[in-house]
């Protein structure tokens, strides 16, 4: 037996001879009773760890403590909470290729154009809600545009010429006799039928040239398709209608001034816009009509009007373009014609006497300031010239230089000399219209 020294712990096993109570006797009335140990045993069943998982121990610390740390969560319990939790959806992180954008289709009904609808028509156009049947080798001959979408698709990729079509499968074959249908989005039906007419008789505007809306749809369309040789034709018109020489200039007036802007700025026709600007600038109100209370103008976001007012309606940019450009002409004018030029002396037009006393006979009435003046008030102002070319003052040096100045008292080369200056001045003006239009 081992000697006892004090302060040492007293181990159970080395004291054989204490008589300690029974174990079963402490533990009496400890026990639960066998219901509760039976779910008290599934409990811990239920509880139990799972074996692909094993809880870790730490080395550091006794297993005792690590059985009774309450901190510790089971993979059971884990498991449980995963079950009640919804799954979670990681989504994939890698770019995906962006689709084509589409556009969005109409529900509107297809319809067969009835004159362009060829029975040996080898391609589908689709404009808007209508269906033309087209010869494809002749599209593709006189326009670079179809002639791009149609070797696009030929390639299976886009045409790369900034085309704006689609090519859609047959979604009614009783309509497109199940030919694929090329979508065009650049032109109108109305555009587009009014440039078919030309291009299947070249000889129709033989006679002369067509009515201006005709003209502008074949403008419009040709420009947008490509169509270059039926383009040439129809800038050919329009600069005729439309000359930027001043001695074609003419008093009677131009109708379609504000819808040739608009059409030279959406086609790149520039050699028809001074003319048509200056139709504007001698027009009241620049040729636009005052809106009713009710009328509804749309803008895009440029600030031009919509397709549906393009014809009669001016832009903001465009308008105070004119409004700038008339006040040049009206200063200029005023300076011109409000007053008798003081500028031209004649040298005939000398007061004086005779060697023998008496006065000189005067051979020009420029000499005399009352008489010039009243001379002008009674040619200028009192027969409208000064009042009513306010509004279109190149064409009113016309009306200066027309005037009888020597009926009036002028001498021929007072006349002279005064018709000279108008007219330099008159192409000084009209020279000048290119910087107040803004068109260089």
């Amino acid at each position: 037996m081992l000697a006892y020294e004090p302060g040492s712990p007293i181990r159970i096993e080395s004291s054989p001879e204490a008589e300690l109570p029974d174990l079963g006797e402490l533990l009496r009335g400890t026990q639960p009773k066998s219901s509760q140990r039976s779910s008290a045993s599934q409990a811990s069943t239920s509880k139990r760890p799972n074996r692909s998982q094993p809880t870790p121990v730490r080395r550091s610390q006794p297993a005792s403590t690590q059985e009774m740390a309450p901190s510790q969560p089971t993979p059971s319990s884990g498991k449980r909470k995963n079950e009640e939790r919804e799954p979670e959806v990681i989504p994939d992180s890698s770019p995906e290729p962006e689709p084509r954008p589409k556009r969005a289709r109409t529900s509107s009904a297809l319809n067969r154009h009835p004159d362009f609808w060829h029975l040996d028509g080898s391609v589908i156009v689709r404009v808007e809600n209508t269906l033309f049947k087209l010869h494809r080798s002749r599209l593709a001959k006189h326009s670079k545009y179809f002639a791009q979408l149609f070797a696009a698709k030929g390639k299976g990729k886009q045409a790369d010429s900034g085309s704006d079509a689609d090519v859609e499968a047959d979604d009614a074959p009783s309509m497109t006799d199940g030919m694929a249908t090329y979508l065009v989005h650049e032109t109108t039906v109305e555009d587009f039928e009014r440039l078919l007419v030309l291009f299947d008789d070249p000889i129709a505007h033989m006679d002369g040239p067509p009515p201006f809306p005709i003209l502008a749809s074949i403008l419009r369309a040709s420009t947008a398709l490509s169509f270059e040789n039926l383009r040439n034709w129809a800038v050919r018109i329009l600069e005729c209608m439309w000359p930027q020489e001043l001695n074609a200039l003419k008093d009677e007036e131009t109708p379609h001034a504000a819808e040739t802007i608009v059409l030279a700025q959406t086609c790149d026709v520039p050699r028809v816009r001074k003319r048509a600007y200056y139709e504007l600038l001698r027009t009241p109100m620049f040729g636009q009509e005052e809106p009713a209370e009710d009328d509804v103008i749309l803008l895009d976001n440029d600030g031009n009007v919509q397709r549906d007012d393009v014809g009669t309606k001016l832009s903001a940019q465009n308008y105070a373009t004119l409004v700038r450009a008339r006040e040049k002409l009206n200063d200029e004018w005023i300076a011109a014609a409000a007053y008798a030029p003081s500028d031209i002396v004649c040298p005939l037009a000398i007061k004086g006497r005779e060697p023998d006393g008496s006065s000189k006979k005067q051979v020009c009435i420029s000499a005399d300031e009352q008489k010039v003046d009243w001379h002008w008030t009674t040619s200028v102002h009192k027969t409208g010239i000064f009042a009513e070319d306010m509004l279109d003052p190149v064409l009113g040096l016309d009306n200066l230089i027309a005037v009888d100045w020597k009926k009036g008292g002028y001498c021929k080369e007072c006349t002279t000399m005064r018709r000279n200056s108008w007219r330099k001045l008159r192409e000084r003006w009209w020279a000048s219209l290119d910087r107040w239009l803004q068109l260089k």
